[in-house]
């Protein structure tokens, strides 16, 4: 098998490996499941290193060349990545979601009063080319109110 065969089948099993791991991931959207830690220091890891919830390195650099060559551009924002966490992980349909800093996303479930806060990290690279991950889930508790919009204000919820 000549280099460029070698290296899409790698490529194609790195992918299926991130697929299959999605699936284990949603397969249970409970989030006492989801509360967990992963690891992220600096992108200097081994390909099978937890690098994000349900993410080892070598799905985090599938999923960077993925961005870099203009598949799914939402993995370059924080927010986005936390809002689809908790639609696919969390199962949350309807969330409210703000940024307390760059690495830090609390989410409100609409329905419930649910709070949590997601850290994210860069495992691949970092900077505004860098993909997000989740890498570890805080339960803050419940809102006395669960959230609803307020008429003519920005509504982030989805």
């Amino acid at each position: 098998m000549d280099n460029s065969r070698r290296d899409a089948s790698r490529v194609l099993a790195s992918a299926l490996a991130v697929i299959a791991a999605a699936a284990v991931v949603t397969a249970a959207p409970d989030l006492n499941r989801a509360v967990a830690t992963a690891t992220t220091s600096s992108p200097s890891h081994a390909p099978g290193d937890v690098v994000g919830i349900g993410v080892t390195f070598a799905q985090a650099q599938t999923l960077q060349q993925a961005v870099d060559a203009g598949h799914q551009p939402w993995r370059l924002d924080p927010v986005v990545v936390a809002r689809a966490f908790a639609v696919d992980d969390l199962g949350w349909s309807r969330r409210e979601v703000r940024q307390g800093d760059p690495h830090t996303v609390e989410v409100t479930n609409s329905g419930t009063g649910e709070i949590v806060s997601l850290q994210l990290g860069q495992p691949v690279r970092e900077g505004s080319t860098g993909i997000w991950v989740v890498t570890r889930v805080d339960r803050i508790g419940t809102s006395a109110i669960p959230a609803t919009p307020v008429p003519g204000a920005p509504n982030f919820t989805g």
